[in-house]
């Protein structure tokens, strides 16, 4: 990777590639192709400059899942800005007024989810900050600008912790985390390519999702399918037959909701080539994979239409994940081991 690298080049090499016309999205609305996307990532980038934003200044984006939120975020990159995407799905008002405090943010785009939540928190903020729409941003023309000058270890775009250690924390993400993320796991793992289409429940404020839904599909060409609001089983069982997504992302509980909603059994979902999954394996993970591995046609049908629910790098089983991470710990301990002490003591 050369020294001087902008991570929303990924969007160029698209229309390098000859894919400019084919569909980079598809959500509630319609569809949006990857020329589309580019042109509207590097209008909303002049937008936000427009709007004042300088380098390495920070564009809050508590927005859903959308074409929106991907032309927000490539175009804050684009012009060298700081995207952050927040959680949407924050119930107060005041949620939000942490993320203005921390990130010293003066422009915000919210969509119909957020505004008036997010209304609330700009009135409330230090220093005056703009506003600006979902809307505004999609109906803007099509529009070219030059990535600006970024290093590849130049700072990129943040996104916030849970906060269960107390407030919300900023992680600082860099320019050339995203292509590192896209060539080890997007490729190596997941095997994705152009003819991919992806549908993740976790939202792009999560890194999770912004894998899944906006940084992996643009690396590869890859189809992107959004979902709009919180998913809930009947949701994403109902998109998956109609979208026939290749890749699904979801998280240990909500792969257990859907296989245990009514009717799951009767759902074609033989499109899923390989499922992945967030959060830390457990004894329900655990129970999950048997249950897929062991149930027959009349339970469910991810048992033949998705035998990779839970990946396992370079075909590795958890147990022996878990023995090699704790020989690796107790190598690097550099506290005495408990049977070097007893030798010495029988010495």
């Amino acid at each position: 990777m050369a020294d001087l690298y902008n991570a929303s080049l990924l969007l160029d090499r698209n229309l390098e590639a000859g894919r400019g016309d084919k569909v980079a999205v598809r959500w509630a609305r319609g569809e949006v192709t990857f020329a589309e996307l580019h042109g509207l990532a590097c209008a909303a980038g002049l937008r936000l400059q427009e709007s004042g934003v300088r380098r390495e200044e920070r564009v809050l984006l508590p927005m859903d899942d959308s074409p929106a939120l991907m032309a927000a975020f490539w175009g804050a990159l684009r012009i060298g800005a700081i995207p952050v995407p927040v959680n949407p799905l924050l119930q107060r008002s005041e949620d939000y007024d942490h993320y203005f405090a921390d990130s010293l943010a003066r422009v915000v785009v919210v969509d119909g989810l957020t505004a008036e939540k997010v209304g609330g928190a700009v009135g409330r903020a230090a220093e005056p900050v703009q506003v600006l729409t979902d809307l505004e941003l999609l109906e803007l023309p099509p529009a070219d600008t030059a990535p600006a000058a970024t290093r590849r270890d130049d700072m990129a775009f943040w996104l916030y912790s849970s906060g269960s250690t107390g407030l919300p924390k900023g992680v600082v993400h860099l320019q050339h985390d995203i292509e590192y993320t896209c060539e080890t796991y997007a490729r190596q793992v997941l095997g994705i390519g152009e003819t991919d289409v992806t549908l993740s429940t976790t939202k792009m404020f999560h890194a999770y999702g912004l894998g899944n839904s906006l940084t992996f599909p643009c690396w590869s060409g890859a189809t992107a399918v959004l979902l709009s609001g919180r998913a809930t089983p009947a949701a994403v069982l109902d998109a998956i037959e109609r979208q026939r997504p290749t890749l699904f992302f979801s998280a240990p509980t909500l792969y257990n909701a859907i296989l245990n909603f009514e009717g799951a059994a009767g759902r074609d979902l033989g499109s899923i080539r390989r499922c992945g999954r967030r959060g830390a394996p457990g004894r329900g993970l655990a129970a999950l994979e048997g249950d897929l591995r062991a149930g027959g046609p009349g339970r469910h049908r991810l048992d033949r239409a998705a035998p990779y629910l839970l990946l396992q790098p370079a075909g590795r089983a958890p147990a022996r994940l878990e023995r090699e991470a704790r020989s690796r710990l107790r190598a690097e301990d550099p506290r005495p081991r408990r049977r070097a002490r007893r030798d010495r003591r029988g010495r």
